[in-house]
């Protein structure tokens, strides 16, 4: 098991976790560099993320999928977006659930894990779909009935002369909305 502990949370940690992780079956071996990552999530039977806030991406379930290895997650946030149940993972609500997904995570294909992640989370793929949102973006800021295109009193203006960061409101708007 690889987590940082916060200096806020330490004393927690010492007093309440640590004693729990002291049985041969668990292994603590605290913060991994982004080096050592790879590696220890290359060799994971899976990853275990029993999030209970509204993460709205998740980066450490597109890592582990991207070494190939199942992701074992509560449904909140990203998780129904990022994963695909008995595909790249298990979704589970509770603690049942969730160690009924750790003991399937062996029966999933690895390859088809890193194959769903090069399909939907590499570089290239998330470039393409950023492009595509701002080309969407401009192409409705455009649009003759666009907030942007309308001065007061419905005057129309040109997009030229919308400040820089009412394109940006717009993206950032856009993004929350659609969940792109």
């Amino acid at each position: 098991m690889a987590a940082k502990i916060d200096r806020v949370d330490q004393q927690y940690f010492e007093t309440v976790l640590k004693p729990l992780l002291s049985t041969p079956d668990v292994e603590y071996v605290g913060e991994i560099s982004e080096r050592g990552k790879a590696q220890f999530l290359g060799q994971a039977l899976a990853l275990l993320f029993p999030i209970d806030w509204a993460e709205p991406f998740g980066l450490v379930m597109i890592e582990a999928l991207a070494c190939g290895t199942p992701v074992i997650a509560r449904p909140c946030g990203s998780v129904p977006e990022v994963l695909k149940d008995d595909i790249t993972g298990f979704i589970a609500s509770d603690v049942d659930g969730l160690v009924e997904g750790v003991c399937k995570a062996g029966d999933l294909s690895r390859q088809i894990v890193r194959e769903e992640f090069e399909t939907r989370f590499s570089a290239a793929i998330m470039a393409a779909h950023y492009e595509e949102l701002y080309y969407d973006l401009i192409e409705d800021v455009h649009k003759p009935t666009h907030p942007l295109t309308t001065g007061v009193g419905g005057t129309p203006q040109r997009i030229s002369d919308v400040p820089r960061q009412s394109y940006e409101c717009i993206k950032i708007e856009r993004f929350l909305v659609d969940g792109c």
